[in-house]
């Protein structure tokens, strides 16, 4: 009857003297019990009820207030952490290196076996650079006409706390096994092994680092490519990673589609991008001796591995008898997980495959950034989308955009000659989307 009765004999200007305590509170001794209060007697009862009941709801409200406090705040802590550190569960592929601001992050920024390939001079970082340059200037103009264009995702950095590391160029876009995403792992893996090739970069220190039996150390060249083969292979698989919300089965099968479009990459650059060609040295004309060299054709190769996007294979991936995962084609007819699978039901190695359908592109989803910009074709003549498909019937703008150029040509004039230009322009009516 008497709870909080202090405080409320004060609300009710009840008041009565206060008494000063003699006893300092770290001092004070313990007292016994106070005896009950009495109750006022121009206090009404249903009056102290009521402000009893009111003063032991404020109580208990004010202690959840506290416990749910106490909940909350770890709970907030635990969700930022999780944020921050998110960028350890995307994939971190070689492209993503070499759009690194400074040498002092990359232990934070891509796997230990990539860490200890650069690190051991088994990979060029400066290698990796030009490959990328090339891989993003091929992927662009193999691309251009369709909504997908090969565009850098819109996702912010990852975390705050290290200013020089990027997101990754193509995001989360990049593991949903889509037709896109074997595009880019086919034809980054040619261009990579396309780039050492050309440079004719050592190759052999790989082994010692993966603690293998000592390889010999040789030079890539169009004659001897196993070597690098193999690390590109290495290199190049080493990227994928584990997201916090994918199962064990979900990350396996989409390694499994990852490396088998890189090898189909490979196989296309070795095929299409790799041809003999016969020189003859001779006095006049005459074909004395011959000289075998080859060239590499990467333009060819990124075209074909163009051409095995559009007849890419739709799969799934089941288990055999064996209960090993297998990739077979979507319209495979397995009646049982347990009986053999034929070579007829899976998809062969040099094509690409894909298990996800395309998203739309039309919306702004996994960091892609829309249509809204692009360069597109009222008539669609241009081997692209008309306007209507490619921005996805949001309309486009027509705008006059003039070039200034030189125009040269050569002029011959004794005892030499030289080159006279003009400047020249040219005006031409192009169509963006809104």
């Amino acid at each position: 009857m008497v709870c909080c009765l202090d405080e409320r004999l004060s609300s009710l200007n009840l008041t009565r003297p206060l008494q000063a305590d003699p006893w300092p509170t770290a001092m004070a001794p313990a007292s016994p019990p106070a005896p009950e209060q009495a109750v006022p007697p121009n206090v009404e009862p249903s009056l102290l009820a009521t402000t009893c009941s009111s003063c032991r709801s404020a109580r208990y409200g004010s202690t959840s207030l506290r416990l749910l406090r106490y909940l909350l705040v770890p709970l907030l802590v635990l969700l930022v952490q999780q944020r921050a550190h998110a960028a350890k569960t995307y994939s971190f592929y070689w492209w993503d290196i070499s759009l690194l601001r400074s040498e002092g992050h990359h232990h934070a920024d891509y796997t230990g076996l990539q860490k200890q390939l650069v690190d051991g001079g088994a990979v060029n970082r400066s290698l990796l650079h030009t490959a990328r340059e090339y891989f993003l200037k091929e992927c662009v103009i193999r691309m251009h006409p369709m909504q997908w264009n090969c565009s850098r995702t819109t996702q912010r950095q990852w975390s705050s706390d290290v200013p020089a590391l990027p997101p990754p160029y193509f995001g989360k876009f990049l593991d949903l096994s889509t037709r896109q995403a074997a595009f880019i792992h086919a034809l980054s893996t040619a261009v990579l092994l396309q780039e050492m090739i050309s440079k004719e970069v050592p190759c052999g220190a790989h082994c010692s680092i993966l603690n293998r039996e000592p390889c010999e150390m040789t030079r890539c060249t169009t004659q001897n490519f196993k070597c690098c083969q193999d690390l590109v292979e290495i290199f190049v698989s080493a990227g994928d990673r584990k997201g916090r919300k994918m199962t064990n089965e979900t990350y396996t099968n989409r390694v499994m589609i990852n490396q088998h479009n890189r090898m189909a990459g490979i196989k296309a650059m070795l095929s299409r991008g790799l041809k003999e060609q016969q020189n003859c040295f001779g006095i006049s004309g005459v074909c004395s001796f011959k000289h075998t060299h080859t060239i590499i054709r990467a333009e060819q190769a990124a075209q074909y591995i163009r051409g095995l996007y559009d007849r890419a294979d739709e799969i799934k991936i089941v288990k055999d008898y064996l209960n090993t995962p297998q990739i077979v084609k979507k319209n495979a007819q397995i009646s049982h997980h347990r009986i053999p699978i034929h070579d007829d039901d899976k998809p062969r190695k040099e094509q690409l495959i894909y298990a996800r359908k395309s998203p739309n592109f039309c919306r702004r989803r996994y960091g892609l950034p829309g249509p809204s910009g692009r360069q597109c074709d009222i008539d669609g003549t241009d081997d692209g989308l008309t306007c209507d498909i490619l921005c996805c019937g949001r309309g486009y703008l027509t705008r006059v955009v003039e070039y200034h150029f030189p125009q040269c040509k050569p002029e011959q004039q004794l005892p030499c000659c030289y080159t006279s230009c003009v400047q020249s322009s040219n005006r031409r009516v192009m169509t963006f989307c809104r």
